[in-house]
């Protein structure tokens, strides 16, 4: 996503941890006792840029006229709305205005929220200039295409550990099998494969083919089963898979402490 730091090519440090940590606490306690101004203080103008954490739009402060870039973070409400994780938003907002001041990293202005919805939104330094180097950078789904959750190949930016599990499913076929599951190479053969999964799974009743994995036992087969479950929230959890059978009577050959 167009993101809220761009560092320059020259090395700079990193804050260590301890800073970041204190950064964080500054934030948290900053937004306490001042809280945050009201995002209704702010003209919405056009996108600049969307991506897994929220959207970057242009914006206008009312009382100044002044152009910022307003970056809103995603909550847990539907369609990331409402107010996202406290912690995560200090931490992000103390970082930034830790390094207020640098030539090469966008500073942080203050922090706007929607009262009705909990939505809040980074006011930043809006940065002008620069030129594109070419065409616009393609952008796609972090990640090994054949690895991909179904629910990324949709577009849906708003995933969670869900698709780790689909890629743990992935892992565990190619384990079991001696090559991985799906051999495409572009997002229009994956969807192809991915269809092909499907239908061999509702033809199986809602079981993988055995022919794909002949030594798999019926519980095992229930595992990768679940871990490949096409809607992410019939997908099993990792707790959810180390309760089933199936891991409950495995057994490690490392019966000795590793120290």
């Amino acid at each position: 996503m167009s993101g809220a730091v761009a560092v320059a090519p020259t090395a700079s440090k990193r804050p260590a941890p301890d800073q970041e940590a204190r950064a964080a606490a500054d934030a948290n306690k900053r937004l306490r006792h001042c809280g945050p101004r009201s995002i209704h203080e702010f003209e919405l103008l056009e996108v600049l840029g969307e991506g897994a954490e929220g959207v970057v739009r242009r914006g206008r402060d009312r009382r100044t006229g002044k152009k910022v870039a307003l970056k809103w973070i995603s909550g847990d409400g539907p369609d990331g709305h409402g107010p996202p994780d406290r912690r995560a938003l200090a931490m992000e907002a103390g970082c930034l205005h830790a390094c207020r001041g640098h030539p090469s990293i966008i500073g942080i202005q203050d922090v706007a929220a929607d009262p009705s919805t909990g939505d809040v939104h980074l006011v930043l330094e809006l940065v002008h200039g620069g030129k594109p180097a070419g065409k616009a950078h393609e952008t796609s789904p972090v990640g090994t295409l054949q690895y991909n959750a179904p629910e990324l190949l949709d577009g849906n930016w708003y995933y969670g550990p869900a698709v780790d599990m689909w890629g743990l499913g992935c892992v565990m076929a190619e384990l079991l099998s001696g090559e991985t599951l799906f051999h495409a190479e572009t997002h229009e053969e994956m969807f192809d494969e991915m269809s092909e999964l499907r239908d061999r799974m509702t033809s199986a009743a809602g079981k993988l083919d055995p022919e794909c994995l002949v030594d798999l036992s019926e519980i095992g087969r229930d595992v990768l089963t679940g871990l490949l479950a096409f809607c992410p929230e019939k997908r099993l959890t990792a707790a959810e898979a180390l309760e089933h059978p199936w891991f409950k009577n495995f057994k490690s050959p490392w019966t000795h402490d590793i120290v």
